[in-house]
């Protein structure tokens, strides 16, 4: 275990100096310390199969990121260019699950006069933007299935860039958005749209 970790660190070195022209995509860095009678290696909050080697494991941490930023990428483009509805942003980009309660509020909603449930964007955290940019994307937690990541936003080219999470679940072979947090404003999407749609939703 001693030899995977110490080989952990040298591959998180080499790849982070691959990537260091990379200045808005963080890499976490593996603990020292090794775990005692665990069946999982941990890799900062990183806990994955044994089974995986550590290439493995760095492998798949790169891989959430690109697609994060690549997700964030093509959402700027698509609003700057108003050819993309967030409606069709979730069915490219969101899991199962975030699709269904998204679509289960809608027909609540139906019955609802006036703005309904969603009456900011959760792609911009916001009702308006300008000028969408991202930068400091950082893996916070990995598992086989689920991965949490944090990012900065900015959503007008004068504003600050603001703090935001998102949860992701690993669905028909990759990676999907299954919640997002405003960490700004202190607000858990899924959790809010759980709590309106009370009994109304099943899990």
């Amino acid at each position: 275990m001693r030899k995977t970790v110490i080989r952990s660190i040298l591959m998180g070195g080499i790849l982070l100096g691959m990537l260091g022209c990379k200045d808005h995509v963080k890499f976490p860095q593996p603990k020292e310390s090794e775990p005692e009678n665990q069946d999982t290696v941990v890799v900062d909050q990183m806990t994955v199969s044994s089974e995986q080697t550590v290439d493995e494991i760095v492998d798949e941490q790169k891989r959430v990121i690109d697609r994060v930023d690549s997700i964030y990428t093509y959402m700027e483009k698509a609003y700057a260019s108003n050819v993309m509805n967030r409606a069709k942003l979730d069915s490219l980009f969101c899991s199962d699950s975030w699709n269904e309660k998204v679509e289960a509020i809608y027909e609540m909603d139906k019955e609802v006069d006036g703005i309904g449930f969603f009456d900011a964007d959760y792609w911009v955290m916001a009702q308006d933007f300008d000028k969408i940019t991202h930068k400091d994307i950082t893996l916070l937690k990995l598992t086989d299935t689920e991965a949490v990541v944090s990012l900065s936003l900015r959503i007008f080219e004068s504003s600050p860039y603001r703090p935001i999470v998102l949860e992701l679940k690993k669905e028909r072979g990759n990676w999907f958005i299954s919640d997002f947090i405003d960490k700004a404003n202190d607000v858990d999407w899924e959790e809010s749209m759980i709590d309106y749609l009370g009994d109304n939703y099943m899990k």
